[in-house]
């Protein structure tokens, strides 16, 4: 069986620092496992990567060539480049991770050989754009968050609800140690063991909330001594009354388990809809306790978990308070709710194996039924 993945990512790596490269690695991995070969195709990658024992060709930006287009346009270009190297190889099926690559697919290949993964960004835009498409042709939607769409599409189409798609979760990737892994705190004067840590990994764009953190914390009235670190671009540190404000840059992912390792809680703060962010997996996986936004998938993930919430994401008197909160919890409560969390939350949690294998089934029972 032949598998094309079209998706947008800088590379592909075990340790990338970008989580869903992480888990294209692993996906791929998997599916070799079961004679599945997979042709990975990504934009937006500097150069070709050479992994071992991987079959993907990374396309770089072609700045002089493509400048001048439309987003819409490059990206129709980047998808031409592509199908122009893969109409000869036979493949089967079709994995998508936009709309723009979801369409196009749509055109050149059977529906039901095309399959739409939307593990990120849901909302009623995009569902609206996929309306059409389902009153004249069949494919598969697969999500990680089952809930999430069953509400939000029998609001829009509740008749279409049983047919198109499928449930395949987001995972918690292995963190792989290094012996050589070098301390990403060194040099960095403060006092973690008794103070309450809290730590936001997900990046500094605007849209997952970091600079309405940062003006929170640094303007937050409390008698606890705490530490916010979080991942942006350089190297950091100051001190704001008892709050002290840690900048580390991006690393490999796995020398984010420092982190991990000395956090109490781990902020989503994220401003857009996310579904099922891997970053929320990670931090359960590791007994960080989250602080999530009311958005999208994040409280299905932490069903049967204790976390705390903020309803309006924007507001940083909500955020102080939600943060005052869990400074009420002594270190007794904190590590029994981090262990409680981790138990709660590997009753469900899947191996990489487990995921891939249920990747493989779905793509040999399509192609039994429809190949």
């Amino acid at each position: 069986m032949n598998v094309l993945i079209v998706y947008s990512t800088r590379e592909i790596s075990r340790n990338s620092s970008f989580s869903v490269s992480r888990l294209m690695f692993f996906l791929i991995d998997e599916l070799k496992k079961h004679d599945i070969k997979v042709y990975f195709y990504s934009w937006g990658a500097k150069k070709e990567s050479n992994q071992k024992g991987m079959n993907y060709l990374c396309l770089p930006f072609f700045h002089k060539i493509i400048n001048k287009f439309s987003k819409n346009h490059r990206r129709n270009y980047y998808n031409d480049v592509v199908y122009q190297n893969i109409k000869h190889s036979n493949i089967d099926f079709v994995i998508c991770s936009t709309f723009d690559s979801f369409e196009y697919y749509l055109n050149r290949f059977k529906a039901e050989q095309v399959i739409y993964w939307v593990h990120n960004y849901p909302d009623r835009t995009l569902l609206n754009q996929l309306l059409p498409f389902l009153t004249k042709k069949k494919f598969i939607l697969v999500t990680p968050c089952i809930n999430l769409y069953k509400r939000l599409w029998n609001e829009l189409c509740p008749e279409t609800l049983p047919f198109f798609y499928k449930h395949i979760p987001n995972i918690a990737l292995p963190i792989i140690a290094n012996d050589k892994m070098k301390s990403i705190l060194k040099g960095f004067d403060f006092e973690y063991f008794n103070s309450v840590n809290f730590i936001h990994v997900s990046g500094a764009a605007i849209n997952k909330g970091l600079h309405i953190l940062l003006k929170t914390f640094t303007a937050l009235k409390t008698k606890n001594k705490i530490n916010f670190i979080y991942v942006g671009n350089k190297k950091n540190i100051y001190n704001i009354a008892n709050v002290t404000i840690i900048e580390v840059p991006k690393m490999p992912y796995n020398e984010l388990i420092e982190l991990y390792n000395i956090a109490d809680f781990g902020i989503m703060s994220s401003l857009w809809f996310e579904t099922a962010p891997l970053s929320l997996h990670e931090m359960l996986e590791n007994k960080v306790i989250p602080i999530i936004t009311n958005s999208g998938g994040m409280q299905e993930i932490t069903t049967n978990t204790k976390y705390f919430s903020v309803e309006c994401p924007n507001d940083m008197d909500e955020w102080s308070n939600v943060i005052n909160n869990c400074l009420t919890l002594s270190k007794e409560e904190i590590f029994k709710t981090k262990k409680d969390n981790y138990i709660n939350y590997s009753k469900n949690k899947l191996s990489v194996t487990e995921w891939g294998n249920i990747w493989a089934s779905l793509l040999q029972n399509m192609h039994s039924e429809y190949i």
